[in-house]
């Protein structure tokens, strides 16, 4: 049985549109990752007991989104990146099969 245009023209918007949420997720993991990595820079150059102040004073963001950001940049690698590599080869395999 084949697939009428109208079904497949709904089949590739939506390969599509899940492509462009699994590009969305990732660049949104890279800067997370990246403000992160910021801010454990910027705790580093601060005096003992600054780090608090500097942050009341500098982010437009809660402390606790700022610890979140530093703990997604310290496992970055043992949890997102691996995360993220399995789901984009799995899209890819799933795309050659289908032939998208």
């Amino acid at each position: 049985m084949t697939q009428t245009s109208v079904v497949k023209n709904y089949i590739e918007e939506i390969n599509g549109l899940h492509e462009e949420i699994f590009g969305a997720v990732k660049m949104t993991l890279d800067k997370a990752i990246r403000i992160g990595e910021l801010l454990v820079k910027c705790k580093a150059d601060q005096p003992h007991g600054e780090w608090m102040n500097w942050m009341e004073k500098n982010l437009k963001f809660s402390d606790q989104t700022a610890r979140n950001y530093m703990k997604v940049y310290e496992i970055r690698e043992d949890k997102f990146k691996s995360v993220l590599n399995l789901l984009e080869d799995k899209t890819k395999r799933f795309n050659k099969e289908i032939k998208v």
